[in-house]
């Protein structure tokens, strides 16, 4: 029993870190980072960013990102592909972690708020003519966030740079001029599902 529940637990984490190879589109367009479900889209006027039920205000300060501001938030769960990829090509201008506390994401009330409250990290991607940011929220279950990169070190679109280990959040902001390709209910699917144009 003990063999067979360690061989149990060792394929669900084989599952949980998969990686499965993406084709990323290419040309001036921005990628989902994650692969889930994007539950929530809004568009912020200031830099400083709080995620509340419908809306965002002074949590982060985010200054790379000039106002209006479009954030997206997607949900990942179990079955869900856990790695990040950059969503451009680009350089780390900015990696900032924020200790927190632990939430569950999957029973939460106001999901969007647990952005608020659990263990963050942020990382600000610069490219070429705009900056956008990803937010790896961890959750009850995920307590590790993993990063692969560091400030000044250069990504390619679609590239890996980090992962949360189990079900949790992870967050793209996006400069507000945009026109988005997605839209909220939807789902979207790391280094391939297209959120943007510029």
């Amino acid at each position: 029993i003990i063999a067979f529940a360690a061989v149990l637990c060792y394929g669900f984490l084989m599952f949980i870190n998969r990686a499965p190879a993406r084709t990323i589109p290419p040309g001036r367009n921005i990628v989902s980072p994650a692969n889930g479900r994007l539950i929530a889209v809004t568009k912020v006027d200031g830099p400083d960013l709080t995620f509340f039920k419908d809306g965002l205000k002074n949590i982060l300060a985010v200054n790379e990102l000039n106002p209006p501001v479009w954030i997206l938030l997607v949900e990942m769960n179990l079955k869900d592909v856990h790695v990040q990829r950059s969503p451009i090509d680009g350089v780390i201008s900015r990696q900032q972690y924020f200790p927190g506390k632990f939430k569950n994401v999957l029973t939460a009330k106001n999901k969007s708020e647990l952005v608020n409250l659990n263990e963050k990290m942020l990382t600000i991607i610069k490219g070429e003519g705009l900056s956008v940011g990803v937010i790896q929220v961890a959750g009850q279950a995920a307590r590790r966030i993993k990063s692969d990169v560091k400030a000044g070190q250069s990504v390619l679109k679609g590239e890996i740079f980090g992962r949360i280990t189990l079900g949790s959040q992870v967050v793209l902001l996006l400069p507000g001029n945009l026109e988005l390709k997605v839209q909220a209910g939807q789902k979207v699917v790391d280094g391939e599902t297209i959120v943007a144009e510029y």
